[in-house]
């Protein structure tokens, strides 16, 4: 019986350790907002970081982009069924208090952060923003390995999880008249 138990901890242990140098990349927050009578505002925070490798991440993002440069994020704004619309335009860039080099964010070795991606959507008047949510499409990032860049994305599988709920209500705000 301690022989399990000994097998069971050493388990455990390099399972510790070996996580400690697998990339973390994975969303912990998604938010949608309406602001004002045809605006919308989705949020996506993921999380990026290793001890034994940096990354570089994208800062701009672009709705239903085709890019291959692996600097810019790509997203659509769904519909119930996860399919792409046109309708409206849309405003997104990604925040993180992260160092900036060579127009993108740098997560260092050893470090992990978080990126927040924000979203203005403008529909146009009289569209129902329901059940409208925002989906990240393409997630580029350049890893650099002693010294070796591997340029790199997460793949479709990752991505299912990089979207925001769909809106459920819309807040609407009045102005009562005296007469």
């Amino acid at each position: 019986m301690k022989f399990s138990h000994l097998i069971f901890g050493l388990m455990i242990g390099v399972g510790a350790c070996s996580a400690g140098t697998t990339e973390a990349y994975f969303t912990t927050r998604q938010t949608a907002e309406t602001f004002g009578p045809t605006t919308e505002v989705f949020t996506i925070t993921y999380h990026f970081g290793a001890t034994d490798r940096e990354f570089l991440l994208p800062i701009t993002a672009l709705r239903d982009t085709l890019d291959t440069t692996n600097k810019q994020l790509g997203f659509s704004i769904v519909d119930g069924s996860n399919k792409p619309t046109t309708l409206g335009t849309t405003t997104a860039l990604v925040l993180s208090h992260a160092a900036i080099r060579d127009g993108r964010y740098v997560v260092p070795a050893g470090t992990s952060t978080d990126f927040t991606l924000v979203t203005v959507w403008t529909r146009p008047a009289g569209t129902s923003a329901l059940p409208y949510r925002m989906l990240v499409t393409s997630l580029p990032f350049t890893m650099n390995v002693r010294g070796t860049a591997y340029e790199n994305h997460l793949n479709p599988s990752e991505l299912q999880y990089y979207i925001t709920p769909p809106l459920h209500h819309i807040t609407v705000s009045y102005t009562l008249k005296q007469k």
